[in-house]
């Protein structure tokens, strides 16, 4: 793993880093250089530092220095980012810096002015778009330092889970213009507490409340692509139930909290227990014309014309038979016959 990092022209002060490890272990190391610390506490491979040649000229030699001979350290050239063409310079260097290895590390902590906003965005866009495997995006908080100390004590704070943000935006999307919502599912279980940790810390609860949700999700979404209304409907309702508990989940999963009101407006309407029973003839009818037009609202025009023709069928046995069974062979064929030769009397 290479921790990508940043060199700025500032004059860099003495501070030791504090960062807790996902295990719970603090970790110590005093520097001038976030990054050295960064690659101290992350056992990094090496390093590959962006940097202007002003900033190269100021800090490279004292990096260098701080982290010993034997640390592999590579230089990209950037410009300053004094304007947009910059700007894009900047996102290709980052981009082929990432693409160097299996994974990858980033430290924000030297930054320049947008600097670190442009390293975010492109290694999230990269992790989105070519799975680059970003194992840790840190920051050496030095504007939180503890000063009544020499050096001064500040926290290298973890910002990985920021990057699920854009996974999150690109699910909320998904959801908001064609009601899938299986990359929210896949957010949600990527959010759940591992096994161990969970167990740890007593969240094995949480942790089945999410896998219950991402698992409704999934399910929902693959009964509407696949048009069966009925475990439609019946998935609708297990969901329903699962939404009404979800606040526990919103609160660990901030994304999702935000997300909460849409996913109900989404499939709530569709809700319907025991759609096959013959009680229920009515409101199923009802809750499938719903549904053929929430697929012409979402542009599934061939998923809306195939549960239409199906309707049709269904409300024609109702009509001529009452509560029957839709489900059963002889009847949909009885009423397509009959549908059948009324078309063919109209000619």
């Amino acid at each position: 793993m290479k921790l990508l990092t940043f060199l700025g022209t500032t004059s860099y002060q003495p501070a030791t880093y504090v960062w807790r490890s996902p295990d719970g272990e603090q970790h110590e190391h005093t520097t001038r250089y976030a990054p050295a610390a960064a690659y101290r506490f992350l056992r990094a491979d090496g390093i590959v530092v962006l940097a202007t040649s002003e900033a190269c000229a100021a800090h490279l030699a004292g990096l260098r220095q701080e982290v010993g001979p034997a640390v592999d350290i590579s230089v990209e050239h950037i410009p300053g980012g004094a304007n947009e063409q910059e700007l894009w310079q900047i996102f290709a260097a980052v981009a082929r810096c990432a693409r160097q290895g299996p994974a990858m590390a980033l430290d924000i902590t030297h930054g320049f002015r947008s600097l670190p906003l442009i390293a975010l965005l492109a290694v999230a866009f990269l992790r989105a778009v070519h799975r680059v495997e970003v194992e840790r995006v840190v920051y050496g908080a030095w504007e939180a330092r503890d000063t009544r100390v020499d050096p001064p004590r500040a926290p290298l704070f973890d910002l990985t889970p920021m990057l699920s943000l854009l996974e999150w935006a690109i699910a909320a999307d998904r959801l908001i213009r064609s009601g899938d919502a299986r990359d929210m599912a896949a957010c949600l279980r990527d959010a759940a507490p591992p096994w161990p940790q969970a167990q740890q810390a007593g969240l094995l609860r949480l942790k089945s409340k999410i896998s219950r949700l991402s698992r409704g999700l999934d399910d929902i979404s693959h009964d509407l692509r696949l048009i069966r209304p009925y475990l439609t409907l019946e998935a609708a309702h297990r969901l329903t139930s699962q939404l009404a508990e979800a606040e526990e989940c919103a609160a660990s999963v901030p994304p999702f909290a935000e997300l909460l009101a849409e996913v109900r407006a989404t499939f709530a309407g569709h809700a319907l227990a025991k759609p096959d029973a013959p009680e229920n003839v009515g409101a199923c009818l009802q809750r499938q014309r719903a549904l053929i037009r929430w697929y012409l609202d979402r542009q599934y025009y061939v998923e809306a014309a195939t549960l239409a023709r199906e309707w049709v069928v269904s409300w024609w046995a109702v009509a001529q038979q009452g509560k029957v069974d839709l489900l059963a062979k002889d009847t949909r064929l009885a009423a397509e016959h009959a549908l059948g030769e009324l078309h063919a009397a109209d000619k």
